[in-house]
């Protein structure tokens, strides 16, 4: 499959909504494309385009931090998978980070996330400039493809999840087509697009979106 990220995801000039960092961030410091430290799931190729939501340009050489739940529901350094011998050899499974390009992009080889109790499918993220924060939020993918995706092993062995886009208690429905990623099938899984739209420089001179304190 081409490189079609130019006629997915033209550059977006909106502020993306800002969502809460979730307890399970931690600064893994792993710059790297390859996040999935051989973990099962469908094949994920991510792909994000910073620009500025002001000027409708592209931002450079910022630090975009993703990380997201395995197939399992789990988090690398928390919970089970902390206490797990397996998962506690690989402590940064699904986290990484990468400095965007002259374009504002970075790309993460990942697996598309599983669900845990009372949140629908997610990955986070931090978009950090040299002049400190500047975006935490979180992306979401569409239903129908989180359906088909879920249905299948190592996925299905949990069971049903009880929260989707329209009743998480985080995603708000006016934040829905701000926050959701384009996704299409490749031979081997899927990729996703999506354009995150930042204020490089608030009106007093510092970033214009801090990052949220973990709740």
């Amino acid at each position: 499959v081409g490189d079609t990220r130019d006629t997915l995801t033209p550059p977006a000039c909106i502020l993306t909504p800002q969502q809460t960092a979730g307890p399970f961030y931690f600064d893994s410091r792993q710059m790297r494309r390859d996040i999935t430290e051989g973990r099962l799931g469908v094949p994920l190729r991510l792909h994000l385009t910073v620009v500025d939501a002001d000027r409708c340009e592209p931002i450079k050489g910022a630090l975009v931090d993703v990380w997201h739940a395995d197939a399992e529901g789990l988090y690398s350094g928390f919970g089970d998978a902390a206490l797990d011998p397996v998962n506690a050899a690989r402590p940064d499974f699904m986290r990484g980070v990468q400095r965007t390009d002259a374009d504002g992009r970075v790309e993460f080889f990942t697996k598309w996330p599983g669900w845990y109790p009372n949140r629908t499918v997610h990955v986070h993220f931090t978009v950090q400039l040299a002049s400190g924060p500047a975006a935490t939020s979180q992306l979401y993918f569409p239903e129908n493809l989180n359906d088909d995706v879920l249905a299948e092993p190592p996925y299905s062995n949990r069971g049903m999840r009880n929260r989707r886009n329209d009743n998480d208690p985080v995603l708000r429905s006016r934040d829905l087509d701000a926050l959701q990623m384009t996704v299409i099938p490749t031979a081997i899984g899927y990729r996703a697009w999506h354009t995150i739209g930042i204020r490089s420089l608030g009106f007093d001179g510092t970033t214009g979106n801090a990052l949220r304190t973990p709740e």
